[in-house]
């Protein structure tokens, strides 16, 4: 299966992905599912760049962007 997203197309995460440290948690702001794989954005994250599931969390809510935004 090919794991297509225009966010993770826009991070080039399979790039980024050596530089990350294997002891790293993530932490995904994308909302949605993965229109040609109907997975959500942790399991993109998880195929795309080879992290496990246990290192990646994600964050959600009514809609956070001012906060996330003001830190």
């Amino acid at each position: 299966m090919q794991w297509t997203c225009s966010s993770v197309d826009a991070l080039d995460l399979a790039a980024w992905a050596p530089h990350i440290e294997s002891d790293a948690v993530l932490a995904s702001l994308m909302t949605g599912i993965e229109t040609r794989s109907g997975t959500q954005m942790s399991q993109v994250i998880h195929h795309v760049a080879g992290i496990g599931l246990e290192r990646i969390t994600g964050l959600s809510g009514p809609n956070l962007a001012q906060e996330t935004a003001s830190g």
